[in-house]
């Protein structure tokens, strides 16, 4: 959270290291990775084809001191209000490909970020 009490995400990342608070890695900030094992967007035991086992618990105790609590909301609406760069990127790829007249289905996808394991 930010000094106006608004929910802030980036610029900067947590990276793979020490990565989100949900890989056990040292990361105390509560990230949007976190935010989605906590609303269950992700599997915690399969997560990275298995290399990754996330710990919701760790993940879920972080938003809820780091934002829940100081909102006075609960975890799942803290997790959910951490989570709009996902949807602000997905609107932002729509948006480009609608005005291009492009169909989505026919566009290749790549992905990019996650751990450096």
């Amino acid at each position: 959270m930010d000094a106006l009490g608004l929910i802030t995400t980036g610029p900067d990342s947590a990276g793979s290291d020490p990565g989100p608070v949900s890989y056990r890695l040292g990361g105390e900030h509560a990230t949007v990775t976190d935010a989605d094992a906590v609303l269950g967007y992700l599997d915690p035991a399969r997560f990275l084809s298995g290399e990754v086992s996330l710990d919701v618990a760790a993940a879920a105790a972080a938003i809820k001191v780091q934002i829940a609590d100081k909102l006075g909301i609960g975890l799942a609406e803290a997790a959910w209000a951490s989570t709009p760069p996902e949807r602000s990127m997905a609107n932002g790829g729509a948006g480009a490909r609608h005005q291009r007249g492009q169909d989505p289905g026919l566009l290749p996808l790549f992905v990019s970020g996650g751990t450096d394991r």
